[in-house]
């Protein structure tokens, strides 16, 4: 298994436009807490 998404996916596949199109989301404007010192696949929890 590779080591990082880098080298798993090509440069040239379609799947980077989804990675850019989600880096570029307002996760706190939509209301989604992200706690980047969760190892894992994280849940997404909204902040009412």
């Amino acid at each position: 298994m590779p080591q990082s998404l880098e080298e798993y996916v090509g440069k040239d596949n379609p799947v980077r436009a989804y990675d850019f199109f989600v880096e570029t989301l307002d996760f706190r404007q939509l209301r989604i807490d992200i706690n980047p010192d969760k190892v894992g696949n994280s849940n997404y929890w909204l902040m009412i």
